[in-house]
């Protein structure tokens, strides 16, 4: 099922439904998947799905929402690091690909080859096992634990405090951001921009055409953050390997990232949250008065057909 609400389901069946497809899928493709790199991927997919729910909902859940998204978290983590493992070497091949032709660039080939052995070892088949194993059962006391969290309220009300407080962080981390240009406030963007486009995906077809081009907006954000975020950890993890030419490289295309990603957020989160929130509230009515509306034109047109049969006749 598509991870979004459907018109004339109420929130809280909504929301239900979203959250325990997403740790069933994730479960699932950490305890029976024959792809591992696959099953990693998809169930990490999940997890952040999982956790902008929660985020969602934490104005209402608190406690229950605390001890989730710990053990979400910590399940993320097992697969992130199973999953930088590979990603660093797609990532220098990026910053290759982007300086080809230039001199600093013929360097960084000793540098891949270390970063393919160090992919593999990670790889290995106890490690993984071990690691999607913990995944999966941290999932699953979730999902076993969600079961008797307290009801949600069926219209937008359950939504709104969270949705606003997304918003609003979402904005704070763009000022901090633009101020004071960081690895980690960057990264901190990053999560903020990627809590709200989970979040509009959620709503997207409030609004088909707005709601979309947003979600459009907010992934290419996410987008250039994350591979901001795979250079830094790159640089890091290279450290005198990479030498002197990859700092220079990675710096630079870095600031072409942020500048681009700085630039759309800037755009994304120019409204204030309380116009957003007017805004999503007169969609979200709206959209849910158009099946009535719908109802009501088809169980009219009987009536007008039979007057102009009449008239007709007449």
């Amino acid at each position: 099922m598509a991870y979004r609400l459907k018109r004339g389901e109420n929130v809280a069946e909504g929301i239900t439904r979203v959250m325990f497809e997403e740790m069933e899928t994730a479960a699932t493709e950490l305890r029976h998947s024959s792809n591992q790199e696959t099953a990693v991927h998809e169930a990490r997919k999940s997890i952040k799905k999982l956790r902008a729910l929660l985020r969602l909902m934490s104005p209402k859940l608190k406690e229950p929402y605390a001890e989730a998204n710990v053990l979400l978290r910590d399940a993320g983590r097992l697969l992130s690091a199973l999953r930088d493992a590979v990603v660093l070497v797609t990532t220098l091949e990026a910053v290759e690909h982007r300086f080809a032709g230039d001199p600093r660039a013929k360097s960084l080939g000793r540098l891949r080859a270390m970063l393919v052995r160090r992919g593999k070892k990670a790889q290995q088949g106890n490690a993984v096992a071990h690691a999607t194993g913990l995944a999966a059962a941290a999932i699953e006391k979730t999902t076993a634990g969600a079961k008797d969290w307290p009801s949600l309220s069926p219209g937008f009300d359950a939504i709104a405090p969270g949705l606003e407080s997304t918003y609003r962080q979402g904005r704070a981390a763009l000022a901090e951001a633009s101020r004071h240009p960081s690895v980690l406030s960057m990264h901190d963007l990053r999560k903020r921009v990627k809590d709200h486009w989970y979040h509009v995906r959620l709503l997207e077809d409030v609004w088909s055409d707005s709601m979309k081009a947003r979600e459009k907006n907010l992934k290419s954000i996410e987008t250039w953050l994350g591979d901001d975020h795979n250079l830094a950890v790159l640089l890091e993890i290279a450290g005198k390997a990479g030498g002197a030419h990859l700092e220079s490289l990675i710096g630079e295309f870095q600031k072409e990232l942020r500048d681009s990603a700085l630039a759309l957020a800037r755009k994304v989160f120019e409204e204030k949250p309380r116009t957003f929130m007017r805004s999503m509230r007169f969609l979200w009515d709206a959209w849910q008065e158009e099946p009535k509306k719908e109802i009501n034109n088809l169980r009219r047109r009987p009536a007008r057909a039979a007057t102009k049969r009449s008239r007709a006749a007449a």
